[in-house]
């Protein structure tokens, strides 16, 4: 790897340097949490306390759809 950078009319070159990426075998364990509590957000990006009303709500990420 080897850095260039310019700036002030002048031009900067790093030392080069050899990385080694470590191998991936793949993916051993998924992990998940759910939070019930998390806060809910309507479509206008406005936090609602309890989603009661018909509508679609995002939480944690995620879209719940409450008809």
């Amino acid at each position: 790897m080897k850095s260039i950078y310019t700036g002030g009319g002048e031009t900067h070159e790093s030392e080069i340097f050899w990385y080694t990426i470590k191998e991936v075998n793949g993916i051993n364990t998924i992990s998940t949490t759910s939070n019930a509590d998390a806060p809910a957000y309507n479509l206008q990006g406005m936090r609602v306390k309890n989603p009661t009303q018909k509508g679609i709500y995002i939480r944690n990420g995620r879209k719940e759809v409450i008809k």
